[in-house]
């Protein structure tokens, strides 16, 4: 048995045309093999590989059962689609999630690892790394900004940390009881958003996240910021406001209509981000996300509730 479950995802990617230099490519398939060999190099031995992908990658090195577990989700899957089949076929108490891109060094996980002797703790950010340009390190998503995304650059071994896609690493009874990420065939998301639905989740559960900075994950700044502002992402970060004030008391009421036309109008002075405050302000109205998040927290409920805190979410590492 696994103790530690590395969870890729693949997703399709726009082709990038041949040149006189390069042949025809899918930047997906280059991010995500580099991702892979850097695991497979230094992957640790108590360990198990687990790739989700939409059937379009062709595997041309034949790992597929040999060093690693390809899962096909099938055509048109979404990031929480593939994400949470690898983490069906998972079978480690600790699961990591690595984006393509993401790039690993020997011993990565160890420090990481140590914080889970703690049964308080369910995750762990790790330090990421811009490796293409001389940006700070990221050492946690923000939780004061939630629902929106924003990073913290400095951090110290077990401070308060909220774990991203990228590089974070997962108590995985903490994962089941959450249902994993939000995201389905229905109802696909963007990957900011299943980020922050589910560190919203582990707040109402009271699941606690820490940082390790000796623990390093390189990758492009593009992959570690994801999308940093538009229109999608201020709508969602609505939404996901306006679904946990109806169904946690944890966290405030979204603002008044009037507030809300004056959030809009601060973003003209900044015409970046005037479309992230338009989705904001029609998000602010959108209940879809009620429902399934409703669903998602009574169930984690029912869960912990049944097999009692420390028996379920609280397990060894």
């Amino acid at each position: 048995m696994p103790r530690l479950s590395i969870l890729i995802p693949h997703l399709d990617s726009p082709r990038i045309e041949p040149t006189r230099s390069k042949r025809c490519c899918f930047e997906n398939d280059s991010l995500f093999e580099s991702t892979v060999l850097s695991v497979l190099e230094s992957q640790p031995s108590d360990s198990e590989v687990i790739v989700a992908h939409t059937g379009s990658y062709s595997d041309p090195y034949e790992l597929d059962g040999n060093e690693l577990k390809m899962v096909n989700v099938g055509e048109g899957a979404g990031l929480g689609e593939l994400i949470n089949s690898a983490l069906s076929q998972s079978r480690g108490t600790i699961v990591h999630t690595l984006l393509p891109g993401c790039v690993v060094n020997s011993g990565w996980t160890e420090s990481a690892m140590e914080h889970f002797r703690d049964g308080d703790v369910s995750s762990v950010s790790p330090r990421l790394a811009p490796n293409d340009c001389n940006e700070r390190h990221c050492y946690t998503l923000d939780p004061n900004w939630i629902p929106r995304r924003a990073w913290l650059h400095h951090a110290r071994s077990g401070d308060p940390g909220v774990a991203s896609l990228c590089g974070g690493f997962y108590r995985r009874s903490s994962l089941l009881a959450a249902s994993g990420w939000i995201g389905t065939a229905e109802e696909s998301v963007a990957r900011e958003t299943a980020e922050v639905e589910l560190a919203m989740m582990f707040r109402v559960l009271g699941l606690h996240g820490v940082c390790e900075p000796d623990c390093m994950v390189a990758a492009p700044k593009r992959v570690i910021d994801g999308k940093v502002g538009g229109y999608a992402l201020g709508h969602d970060a609505a939404r996901l406001a306006v679904a946990y004030a109806e169904v946690s008391q944890g966290f405030p009421k979204p603002e008044s209509f009037a507030g809300r036309l004056g959030h809009l109008a601060g973003g003209i002075v900044s015409p970046k981000s005037v479309a992230e405050r338009l989705g904001w302000v029609v998000g602010s109205t959108d209940r879809s996300l009620v429902a399934d998040i409703r669903w998602r927290l009574a169930r984690a409920e029912m869960e912990i509730a049944s097999r009692g805190n420390s028996a379920y979410v609280k397990v060894a590492a």
